[in-house]
C-alpha cells in the first residue's frame, strides 16, 4: 500500500521495543496465520506451553461484516487499483470471495 511505510516503520520499533523489554521473560511465538491453518495443533501447543490440561476448544469465529467491500470502504474504488497482486490484494480476495477485479 501506498503511504504505509511509516506505519509499519512505527510498528517495527514497537517490536523491538517488546523484544527488549521481555527478553528475559518466558514467551511463545504464535502468529495469527498457524493459528488459522491449524487451530487445533496451535491450542495444543499453547495449553502444553501454558502447563495445562488439554480439552477440547472449538474457535467461534463470526463474520462481522457482511455487506460488499464497496459499501464498507467509503474510498475503495480508488484504493483498489493500487493494491492488485499484492498481501493486501490478497487480503481482499479472501474478504470479498472473489478473484482480483
Amino acid at each position: 500500500m501506498r503511504n504505509a511505510e511509516p506505519l509499519w516503520s512505527g510498528w517495527h520499533s514497537v517490536g523491538r521495543l517488546l523484544k527488549t523489554l521481555f527478553s528475559q521473560s518466558d514467551k511463545i511465538d504464535l502468529w495469527y496465520e498457524d493459528l488459522v491453518a491449524g487451530f487445533e495443533t496451535e491450542i495444543q501447543h499453547i495449553e502444553d506451553w501454558l502447563g495445562i490440561d488439554r480439552r477440547p476448544l472449538v474457535p467461534r469465529t463470526v463474520r462481522q461484516v457482511s455487506r460488499p467491500m464497496h459499501e464498507v470502504i467509503a474510498n475503495y474504488a480508488d484504493l483498489r487499483p493500487g493494491i492488485r497482486g499484492d498481501a493486501v490484494d490478497l487480503l481482499f480476495r479472501q474478504l470479498t470471495g472473489r478473484g482480483s477485479r
